[in-house]
């Protein structure tokens, strides 16, 4: 296959309405600015309202004709309740839903709780998400029966590696175990290793429940690459500012920027390849750009999958009826 363009390998996306969340910086954004390009409707996430206005007026510069395409949607994934109002307030402004990339995510740091009492990065990166994602699943299954190409997209990591093994985070308990003695920088890539499993495992079990409702929606997980954007200079080490200068612009110059960081998840969402050979991938991941990849350990574990599911909708409902929303 030649090397991934763009301009050449995206399709018309006229009528389609898509929704991006992290879309107001770095891969996201690249990804919205892409979509919006090539004619999609698309509803911008981010954690507050003025950054996804934001977002919206800086696609608009480059792309003006997207004037009217572009809408703002406040999903602040630190708070599942906001997650779920944010999939409540899409499916009252819509009633298809052709493309979701579940992009937003934070990188390894310090152990922290979200208000809601849970590890920010598992709760971030995986619980908001999902509590964001099962409301919007009727309507993309609705979706897929008047247009063949329906997909969700989940932003992986080759840092699922990382997890420790037997899928310890079925619980809120065994969600909040920082996974080492003292906060290391071994615990915090652990906990980010759990995270992206988690998204992993949630596209696997997510596409096998497309094909068991006999829906041509499809779901896959991948890695964008290792690409040098905000997220990654934010994992820089405060103490150390001289070395963080030097290893930034070492990375600035070596990694790839957002641009090409989004080829990924451009492809993944908007390949006619991926729709021609579905069997091939849908549920599986997606390394750049395009290719397969075999997962290990934990990741290729159907039966965890799924208990990973089950536990996830328990804990979000759990959390969402306790501050009186309706799961």
């Amino acid at each position: 296959m030649p090397a991934y363009d763009p301009a050449r390998d995206i399709p018309s996306l006229v009528g389609k309405v898509a929704l991006v969340t992290g879309a107001n910086r770095g891969i996201g954004f690249e990804t919205v600015l892409q979509l919006a390009r090539y004619g999609a409707t698309v509803y911008i996430g981010a954690r507050t309202l003025d950054s996804a206005r934001l977002a919206a007026r800086l696609v608009e510069e480059q792309v003006p004709d997207a004037l009217g395409r572009l809408h703002a949607l406040e999903v602040n994934l630190s708070d599942l309740k906001s997650a779920r109002d944010a999939a409540n307030r899409f499916l009252a402004a819509q009633k298809n839903l052709h493309i979701l990339i579940l992009n937003a995510g934070i990188m390894p740091h310090p152990f922290k709780k979200t208000a809601d009492g849970i590890e920010d990065t598992f709760a971030i990166n995986h619980l908001a998400h999902f509590a964001l994602l099962t409301p919007l699943l009727p309507t993309l299954e609705e979706t897929a029966k008047n247009s063949p190409d329906v997909r969700v997209v989940i932003l992986g990591s080759e840092a699922y590696l990382a997890a420790p093994s037997g899928g310890k985070m079925l619980t809120v308990d065994e969600i909040n175990n920082p996974l080492g003695p003292g906060d290391t920088v071994v615990a915090r890539c652990r906990r980010y290793g759990r995270s992206k499993l988690a998204s992993m495992l949630i596209a696997n079990a997510l596409g096998r429940r497309f094909q068991s409702h006999n829906s041509t929606a499809l779901a896959v997980s991948l890695n964008p690459g290792t690409v040098f954007t905000d997220g990654v200079r934010g994992w820089m080490i405060p103490s150390l500012p001289v070395l963080n200068r030097l290893v930034s612009s070492t990375l600035n110059a070596s990694l790839p920027k957002a641009n090409r960081g989004a080829y990924n998840t451009l492809f993944a969402a908007t390949s006619p390849i991926v729709r021609e050979q579905v069997a091939k991938f849908g549920g599986q991941y997606i390394m750049p750009v395009g290719k397969l990849q075999r997962v290990w350990f934990d990741g290729k574990n159907e039966k965890l999958a799924d208990k990973l599911w089950e536990a996830s909708e328990k804990i979000v409902d759990e959390v969402l009826a306790r501050e009186g929303t309706p799961a």
